[in-house]
């Protein structure tokens, strides 16, 4: 994950699949908002294919917010 929260940096490879394991875990910790912002810079740096995991992760963690 780059410093700015990013999953992907500049060159245009897709994350690498432990990068991605390291975004779906930090979900699970995150407040609404902050939820909100990730799946906002993740959907849009990230192709379809390699949004399979954060977006389940994300909907476990609204579930888990909602209570």
């Amino acid at each position: 994950m780059c410093s700015d929260g990013r999953l992907t940096d500049d060159t245009g490879v897709g994350p690498a699949p432990e990068t991605v394991a390291v975004g779906v875990k930090l979900v699970a910790t995150m407040g609404p908002d902050e939820l909100a912002a990730f799946e906002e810079r993740t959907v849009r740096q990230l192709d379809r294919a390699s949004l399979v995991d954060p977006r389940r992760a994300i909907e476990r963690r609204r579930k888990d917010l909602a209570g």
